[in-house]
C-alpha cells in the first residue's frame, strides 16, 4: 500500500493478503466483530439463564409448599419444646433452620432422633414413604444450579451488555462500507426481535431473590435477617441431604419384603440345594438336610442322582451280564466305592447282617494262653494214660 502511494508498481498479492487489506478498510471492525458474536450468542445464553432461574424458583417452591416437610419440622418443633420444658426455649415457634443439617447426629436410647422422627410420622401418616417424590428439582437439579448471587449477576450482565450492544450497533451503522453492507439491516431485525428479552430476564431475576428470602424465613425462626442468609447452594444442599437422610430413618418393612420376595422367585428358578432322600420322602434344599441333622435322620441322608457308569477292565461301559452265574457287580465294572467301603467295614470289624436273620451275640473266642499251668498239663498226661 506504501509503495502504491509513492507511485510504484502495485504487487501482485495472493489471496490471504488480499483478505487481510480488504478488511483493514472496514471501519471500526472490531466493534463490529463484538456485535456480530453478541448477537450470535444472545438468544442461548437467555435461554439457559431463564431455565436455571426457573428451576432455581420450582426448587423454593418445593420447600415451602410441601406439606410433607412442613408436619416433619413441626414435630421437631414439639420435641424440641418438650424436651426444653420448663426453660424459655421450651416455647420456641421456630429453630435456627442450620440445625436441620445436625439433626441426624442426635442420638439417645440406642437410636437417633431422626429415626425416631421417622418411625412416628410414618404411624401417623404412612404416605410419608413417598417423601422424595415430592422433591423432583430440588433432588436432581438444584445440585447443578449457581448460586442465586451467580444467578443475578450473570443476568445483569446480559441485560447491560444488550443495553451497550445496541447503542454500539446505533453508531456503527452510520458508517457504511458501501451498498453491499447488510450489517445495519441485520442487527436492526435482531434488536427489535429480542427488545423485550432484557424485561423479562430482570423479572424472572427479582422473582426469584423473593422467592428465595420468603422461603428462607419461612423456615426460620424469626431472627433471621437477609444480609446473613445462607447461601442458596448450601440452603439447597442441607434440604437436599436432611431429605435423604429422613428417607433412610424410615422403617424399611416394605423393601424388606419386597427383598423377600426377591429371593424367594430366585430360589424356585434355582435350588440352593439338590434332591435329598429322607425316609423314602424327597425334599429340596440345605433346610432339609439341617432339619434332618437335627431330628438324629442325619444317618437316612441319600443324595439322589443317576446311576453313573462305571469302566470295565477292557476300557468300555456297562459290558453284558455274565451268562454263568450272578455277578456279584451287576454293571460289569470295577467298583472302587465298594471295595472302599468293605475295605473300611472290615477295618472297623463291622459284619453285615441280613435283614431275616435274628440279631445274635458273637461266640465268645477261647482263651489263649501262651504258659500253660502244671495242672492242666498233669490232667492232659493221665487223660492220655487212661486212655
Amino acid at each position: 500500500e506504501k509503495n502504491e502511494k509513492k507511485g510504484g508498481e502495485p504487487l501482485d498479492w495472493d489471496k490471504p493478503e488480499l483478505l487481510f487489506i480488504m478488511m483493514n478498510k472496514i471501519p471500526l471492525l472490531k466493534n463490529r466483530i463484538d456485535v456480530w458474536l453478541f448477537s450470535l450468542q444472545f438468544n442461548a445464553r437467555l435461554l439457559l439463564l431463564m431455565k436455571q432461574l426457573d428451576q432455581f424458583v420450582e426448587a423454593c417452591e418445593e420447600i415451602h409448599k410441601s406439606q410433607a416437610l412442613k408436619s416433619i419440622i413441626g414435630a421437631i418443633v414439639s420435641v424440641g419444646n418438650y424436651m426444653n420444658g420448663g426453660t424459655k426455649r421450651g416455647q420456641a415457634d421456630g429453630f435456627d433452620i442450620t440445625f436441620v443439617g445436625k439433626i441426624s447426629g442426635v442420638k439417645g436410647n440406642g437410636t437417633t432422633l431422626l429415626k425416631y422422627l421417622a418411625s412416628k410420622m410414618k404411624q401417623k401418616d404412612p404416605s410419608i414413604m413417598n417423601l422424595e417424590k415430592g422433591f423432583p428439582t430440588l433432588l436432581k437439579k438444584s445440585g447443578n444450579l449457581p448460586s442465586l448471587k451467580e444467578l443475578k449477576a450473570s443476568a445483569e450482565k446480559l441485560v447491560t451488555q444488550f443495553r451497550a450492544k445496541n447503542q454500539e450497533a446505533t453508531k456503527i451503522s452510520q458508517t457504511k462500507i458501501g451498498p453491499k453492507d447488510r450489517f445495519e439491516v441485520v442487527l436492526r431485525e435482531f434488536f427489535q426481535q429480542y427488545g423485550d428479552k432484557p424485561k423479562a430476564l430482570t423479572t424472572s431475576r427479582k422473582r426469584a431473590s423473593r422467592t428465595y428470602i420468603f422461603t428462607v424465613l419461612f423456615f426460620g425462626d424469626g431472627k433471621t435477617q437477609v444480609k446473613k442468609m445462607l447461601p442458596s447452594n448450601e440452603f439447597f444442599q442441607m434440604f437436599r441431604e436432611f431429605i435423604t437422610a429422613f428417607k433412610q430413618s424410615l422403617p424399611q418393612e416394605e423393601n424388606a419384603k419386597k427383598k423377600g420376595n426377591v429371593m424367594q422367585a430366585f430360589k424356585k428358578k434355582k435350588a440352593l440345594g439338590k434332591k435329598i432322600g429322607i425316609g423314602g420322602e424327597m425334599v429340596k434344599g440345605l433346610d432339609a438336610v439341617i432339619d434332618a441333622i437335627r431330628m438324629g435322620k442325619g444317618g437316612n441322608l441319600k443324595r439322589s442322582s443317576k446311576k453313573k457308569k462305571t469302566i470295565s477292565a477292557n476300557g468300555k461301559g456297562n459290558p453284558p451280564k455274565n451268562p454263568f452265574g450272578r455277578d456279584p457287580n451287576p454293571t460289569g465294572g470295577i467298583d472302587l466305592r465298594g471295595i472302599l467301603k468293605k475295605s473300611k467295614n472290615r477295618k472297623a470289624g463291622k459284619k453285615k447282617l441280613s435283614p431275616n436273620k435274628p440279631m445274635t451275640a458273637p461266640p465268645v473266642p477261647p482263651r489263649k494262653s501262651s504258659a500253660q499251668s502244671p495242672l492242666d498239663s498233669g490232667n492232659k498226661s493221665s487223660e492220655r494214660k487212661h486212655g
